[in-house]
């Protein structure tokens, strides 16, 4: 496997029928959780935790942040936010692509006295994402 340039991920947000990137981004990530559903037994074998398989919750969580910048995006993702509503998110990397639908959990904008705006934001999933895969 080839290394791969953590610039080429894009975050974007639907907006009007298209995809709008979030700009200033600077790090992306994502994480799929597995709750896991714990069937051990005083019979389990060694005193061994048993699980059960596809059968706990699954969720996705994306974090982003970057440089703030004042564009449609980051007013989206702040009224998203504030109040609490779901929007249809893409997360682009080389090998894969996200679709789904997502609730900003958390947004912040720190102005460090001197040096640039910066922003983060946490998105969890809500239903099903969709994964593509190149």
């Amino acid at each position: 496997m080839t290394a791969q340039a953590g610039r080429l991920w894009a975050l974007s947000i639907l907006s009007g029928g298209s995809y709008v990137p979030v700009a200033g981004l600077r790090t992306r990530s994502f994480k799929v959780d597995n709750t896991n559903v714990d069937v051990t037994t005083a019979d389990s074998a060694g005193r061994w935790q048993e699980l059960l398989g596809n059968a706990g919750v699954q969720s996705l969580e994306i974090d982003a942040a970057g440089i703030y910048q004042q564009d449609a995006t980051a007013k989206l993702l702040f009224q998203a936010a504030s109040t609490s509503t779901l929007q249809t998110m893409r997360l682009v990397s080389p090998g894969i692509q996200i679709d789904g639908t997502f609730l900003v959990d958390s947004y912040e904008e720190a102005g460090p006295y001197n040096d640039a705006t910066t922003f983060t934001v946490k998105l969890m999933s809500s239903g099903q994402p969709t994964f593509i895969y190149s």
